[in-house]
């Protein structure tokens, strides 16, 4: 298995970015299924196959508008699901995507001869902030926030959202017991007003769904 994070290349102009073609890969993966789980194989993205993040991604597109402003918390050793969003945006020319993550440093020259590295090279127009957020980040303007397989931050990122009156979509991470779903819905419950819904999503999986506050349609 290959990892994603170690295709950092160095650029004539003393740049570093991750390796094109690997990138270009990981997009083909979007409209062709048999690539997709020839990739799912062959390469490591994150703690899921690459297919659970193209899965996750579309779903996100199904419930909220991918050209407004988007705060990823915990997007680990590769900023995949941000990687995805940052792509849609740029095609449409419209939002911005932040990812946060507080147990990660920044890229840096030393790192990157490292045994045990997790640098973070830029991608497109994703802009990095390496820290945790709680009620007390000076978090900028945002349309919504979102975290999969989020382990640390969870709660927080719940009553954030209930504190800024915020569209949230959040998959937990299995390092928690299954019932921490009730929990988090209960605690969304209590910032959630009657124009938005709160809804559990677990077609891709039943133990670990996904949890999304939205804005009501209108009904016509």
């Amino acid at each position: 298995m290959e990892q994603i994070w170690n295709f950092i290349e160095q650029e004539q102009n003393g740049k570093v970015c991750y390796n094109k073609e690997k990138l270009d890969l990981i997009l083909r993966c979007l409209d062709d299924e048999k690539l997709l789980n020839e990739i799912d194989k062959t390469l490591v993205v994150g703690v899921d196959p690459i297919s659970s993040y193209i899965n996750y991604f579309n779903k996100i597109k199904d419930f909220f508008a991918i050209g407004s402003n988007i705060i990823e918390l915990g997007f680990g050793d590769f900023p995949i699901m941000s990687f995805l969003i940052d792509q849609e945006q740029r095609k449409i020319n419209q939002g911005q995507i932040i990812a946060y993550d507080g147990c990660r440093i920044a890229y840096s020259e030393f790192e990157i001869e490292g045994p045990q590295k997790t640098s973070i090279a830029p991608l497109g127009n994703i802009i990095y902030n390496f820290e945790r957020i709680d009620q007390h980040t000076n978090l900028p303007p945002y349309d919504l926030i979102f975290g999969i397989k989020t382990c640390k931050g969870l709660i927080n990122l719940v009553e954030r959202a209930n504190k800024d009156q915020k569209d949230f979509f959040l998959v937990p991470c299995d390092c928690y017991p299954p019932e921490i779903i009730n929990y988090l819905y209960n605690l969304a419950l209590k910032g959630t007003d009657s124009s938005h819904e709160l809804i559990i999503d677990d077609s891709l999986d039943k133990a670990y769904p996904i949890l999304v506050r939205k804005k009501k349609k209108r009904e016509k």
